[in-house]
């Protein structure tokens, strides 16, 4: 774990915020999850145009933007706290591969959410992650809540920028219907008062920033011969190492791939020089004609 102890305060600063600090991230740390930020907006900024459209088709974001949403509330949670799953990985239970510490993202969120959110969303943090995120998760649409006979159900929908979020009770039932659009907005809110108290005085999240960054930074995860995983990193590495720059979705191997240049950067990958790309399918979309 790195040693901040005796770092100055624009030391810290410096390691949260300035460019080129990290050769994973070099546009800042900080930034990153401001670019994770951007992908969300880039992505509700298609579903503006699509609903301008007047687009009739399926979906439109109201299952992807709470998933994208919830993943980017419990990295900054877990850097607000110092808190996240890859500290105390020497404890770790290799039978039940999980990390053996104190780490409960659903503590993280209403710390975060109690001190950042905007007002009235910051007193139910608890319900919306264990009703949204949990539910989203694990049964691929939000969870309702019972207690004695009332229960609590969540629904998104996607409509203008400027409809607000609403519930209502009917029965025993009451509905928490919110616009992605607007909880975007509370996110992006709640980072932005984050960073203007990181960028303060207050010393502790500063340093709970550092030690739960620098555990994602460096954590790698170690794989042994007794793991199915082992054999898969042998196939993989002596594949690539014989024909390097191998595409590896293709599946018409009589694909036309000429002069790709692949350009690694720690954190970041692009092609460069694309000449021809043709006669190709992808087994992402095999059954598609």
């Amino acid at each position: 774990m790195i040693d901040f102890t005796n770092w100055t305060k624009n030391e810290k600063l410096s390691y949260i915020f300035e460019e080129n600090q990290s050769k994973m991230f070099p546009g800042g740390r900080f930034n990153w999850i401001e670019c994770l930020l951007s992908d969300i907006k880039t992505f509700l900024n298609g579903i503006d145009d699509f609903l301008r459209q007047n687009n009739s088709g399926k979906g439109g974001g109201n299952l992807s933007v709470p998933i994208l949403v919830s993943t980017a509330l419990e990295f900054v949670a877990a850097l607000y706290v110092g808190r996240t799953q890859y500290m105390d990985i020497e404890n770790k239970c290799e039978k039940c591969r999980r990390t053996l510490s104190d780490y409960n993202a659903q503590d993280n969120i209403k710390k975060f959410a109690t001190k950042y959110f905007p007002e009235y969303y910051n007193e139910f943090p608890e319900i919306f992650w264990d009703g949204v995120r949990n539910g989203i998760t694990h049964l691929f649409s939000p969870k309702p809540l019972k207690m004695n006979d009332q229960v609590v159900r969540f629904t998104f929908f996607v409509e203008s920028r400027h409809t607000q979020s609403w519930a209502c009770t009917e029965a025993n039932t009451t509905y928490i219907n919110i616009n992605v659009f607007e909880l975007y907005e509370i996110l992006k809110i709640s980072i932005e008062n984050y960073r203007n108290e990181l960028q303060g005085d207050n010393e502790e999240i500063q340093n709970n920033f550092i030690k739960a960054w620098d555990s994602i930074e460096t954590y790698v995860r170690n794989i042994d011969r007794s793991d199915n995983k082992s054999k898969e990193i042998d196939k993989l590495v002596s594949e690539v190492k014989s024909n390097n720059n191998k595409s590896i979705l293709w599946k018409d191997k009589k694909k036309n791939v000429k002069e790709v240049q692949i350009e690694i950067k720690p954190g970041v990958s692009k092609l460069t020089n694309v000449n021809s790309i043709s006669n190709t399918s992808s087994t992402l979309f095999k059954n598609e004609k």
